[in-house]
């Protein structure tokens, strides 16, 4: 029995990175989303959003515009993505996934750049944002 068990568990640790979006073991995918509601004609709100495993890149996303992404957690519960945000002279580093965060495990993470910070919801409506950076 403890080898089955033992099987099963290296199974799931190998198969996770190409388990994509399709979650195994009945895990639902994460979703991180962002979105730049900045004054109109504002610069573009700058982005790079990395974990342990991806570099997500940098991105422009243009007032009105959205960046977002699809990812499953860690079986071994580690996972965590930050993200750099830049507008002009401000900036600001902070995590946007974090497994052992309870606000920030959520199936979705919707962050809002607005001009006076960065706010999150767990859903897509805007009366449901709370200022998570100024």
């Amino acid at each position: 029995m403890c080898k089955i068990y033992l099987a099963v568990l290296i199974l799931a640790i190998i198969s996770e990175p190409f388990a994509a979006h399709g979650c195994i073991f009945r895990r639902r995918a994460k979703r991180v989303h962002i979105v730049n509601l900045l004054p109109e004609n504002s610069q573009p709100l700058k982005l790079h959003c990395a974990s342990g495993d991806d570099d997500l890149g940098f991105h422009d996303i243009n007032v009105g515009e959205h960046y977002e992404w699809k990812f499953c957690p860690s079986f071994l519960g580690t996972t965590l993505f930050f993200c750099h945000f830049w507008w002009g002279p401000k900036e600001a580093t902070f995590d946007v996934y974090d497994h052992k965060n309870t606000t920030l495990r959520k199936h979705l993470n919707v962050f809002a750049a607005k001009s006076d910070g960065i706010y999150l919801a767990n859903d897509f409506n805007e009366s449901s944002l709370l200022k998570h950076v100024s």
